[in-house]
């Protein structure tokens, strides 16, 4: 996904893809026994854990959101009771937020539990927080394209979290890349750390001006390749509904949402269609997706409300045979039980 990044033109405001430093296998002891030490040695439920060596990947850390949003978090979503807790806790140098611009919230009572790691967005949040939704709906088109149609991957169960920007001081001491040109003749399962391979570093780094926050793409381990063909497309699909609903979802005209949808179908038909074109793909591959994305929504929406109807009858069954077995039929009852209506 990198590599298909890098390809394209790269805006400020783009998508941003934590870099993967290095993989360590478990008999990398030189590594391992130095490391070890560093892990944690409770588990979040308080436990005493003992960790051993694994295969292991290394990635970039992705920062924060900022302290001020952290702060209006914590002001508007933490329970009082846990306020204080949550503001001396070391977990806000783990909060990074995942952006749900395809749910809403069934209500907005505010949750007896709250945690600033991995904290969720929903969408009627994003917009409370005022935050750019037209935006990062935009992001995440241009994202789905570019794995789509470039790096030919599904998507599936990839994440679409905010986060701050990649800093230069951070990136001045990232721990060197090894090209993946040289990581392809590698044996399998080979540690890639470039001190053991004697390569020389490979710096990447933002060098772009951005926003206060970024939007970041991580965890591709569930991706499946796609055909660029219709198979593709349908199983492109599958994918965009198994996963999280990061991206927003097809709505009537009628419906708040719409317009999200609108912003964000037509850019990722857009950027979709210049990657088609480029590479000399079947041009309505990308249409055909949104068109099916539809499809499979409306197709959702039919099912939750015949869902629905059959619960309520099924309801309105068991009550009435509980209002017989009681001795208590009401007078609407005999009346559809003469009638026939209760069959």
């Amino acid at each position: 996904m990198l590599a298909a990044l890098t390809r394209m033109e790269v805006s400020a405001s783009a998508v941003r893809v934590p870099h993967c430093h290095f993989y360590c296998n478990r008999k990398d002891y030189e590594w391992w026994d130095t490391q070890l030490p560093y892990f944690p040695s409770e588990n979040r439920a308080g436990t005493t854990v003992k960790h051993q060596a694994s295969n292991a990947m290394c990635s970039e850390r992705i920062p924060p959101v900022s302290k001020g949003l952290q702060k209006t978090l914590i002001d508007r979503y933490c329970p009082a009771r846990l306020k204080s807790e949550i503001l001396k806790s070391d977990k806000a140098e783990d909060c990074i937020a995942r952006l749900y611009l395809g749910r809403r919230r069934f209500n907005d009572r505010q949750s007896a539990f709250f945690s600033l790691r991995n904290i969720p967005l929903w969408l009627d949040m994003v917009e409370s927080l005022n935050l750019p939704i037209s935006h990062y709906a935009e992001v995440m088109a241009e994202a789905l394209a570019v794995m789509h149609w470039e790096a030919e991957l599904d998507a599936g169960d990839v994440e679409f979290v905010l986060g701050s920007p990649r800093s230069a001081a951070t990136t001045a001491t990232a721990t060197p890349i090894v090209p993946s040109s040289t990581i392809q003749q590698l044996p399998y399962n080979t540690t890639t750390r470039w001190e053991q391979l004697h390569e020389q570093p490979y710096e990447t780094q933002d060098t772009l001006p951005g926003p206060e926050h970024q939007l970041w793409l991580l965890d591709f381990d569930c991706c499946g390749l796609m055909t660029m063909d219709d198979a593709g497309v349908e199983k492109a699909v599958g994918a965009f509904y198994r996963n999280d609903p990061y991206y927003p979802r097809p709505s009537a005209p009628e419906a708040p949402d719409f317009g999200l949808w609108e912003t964000f179908s037509t850019c990722y038909l857009a950027a979709s269609e210049a990657i088609l074109r480029r590479r000399g793909l079947e041009m309505g591959l990308a249409g055909r997706f949104t068109d099916r994305v539809v499809e499979k929504q409306a197709g959702l929406k039919e099912a939750r409300n015949a869902k629905k109807i059959k619960h309520y009858f099924d309801e309105e069954k068991r009550a009435r045979a509980d209002r017989k077995e009681r001795g208590r039929e009401t007078f609407g009852d005999s009346i559809k039980r003469m009638w026939g209506w209760d069959r």
